[in-house]
């Protein structure tokens, strides 16, 4: 049972006020420890995990931790525990007015706006919506026109196509840049 050492996961909760991460992004980097470490099999005994856990939410965390009602004594019971205090209260319509403000920034590419969408919808359930607002946000919200054009043009347009497109966009608008402004170095005369 002896592991190497690895860094511990990082707190969710150390200090009061509100957690700095959403504990459903927290509980996967904590599981994603408890792989590292070995712990998540079956080598380790449940009392173990359940403290490993406790130690990992930081000290506001088994503060909150050990006021909740129906905690359990597992690491399945005490995490299902915690996902219920935690769990996001979402006014739907907010959130997606907030998803549909949120505009592709000058310096970003395709692909960090869509991981910045997919940010914004992952604690919400759109369901099989997702893929489609995604896709109309890149149309509606690209910092590029050219882009936007391009992709009003395709039929059938998915959200796959979206990206594949503005990845193959983006490189080639920088080039065409890179060649109108291009560097001109003078020409020595030839004697």
């Amino acid at each position: 049972m002896a592991t190497a050492a690895v860094p511990l996961s990082a707190p969710f909760f150390s200090f009061p006020g509100e957690p700095v991460i959403p504990f459903k992004i927290w509980k996967k980097m904590f599981e994603n420890y408890m792989l590292v470490i070995d712990i998540a099999g079956e080598n380790w005994p449940e009392a173990w995990k359940h403290v490993v856990l406790l130690h990992c939410l930081g000290t506001e965390g088994q503060h909150i931790f050990y006021t909740l009602p129906n905690r359990g004594t597992t690491c399945a019971s005490a995490v299902s525990a915690l996902e219920t205090h935690f769990a996001l209260k979402v006014n739907m319509v907010a959130e997606r007015h907030r998803f549909r403000q949120c505009a592709q920034g000058l310096d970003e590419t395709i692909v960090q706006y869509v991981a910045a969408l997919r940010e914004l919808v992952s604690p919400y359930d759109f369901g099989d919506k997702t893929d489609v607002m995604l896709r109309d946000q890149i149309v509606e919200k690209a910092s590029n026109s050219q882009i936007c054009e391009r992709l009003l043009l395709e039929p059938n347009l998915t959200l796959e196509k979206s990206i594949a497109i503005g990845c193959q966009i983006e490189p080639a608008i920088k080039n065409a840049q890179m060649l109108v402004e291009g560097d001109t170095l003078p020409v020595q005369a030839v004697n």
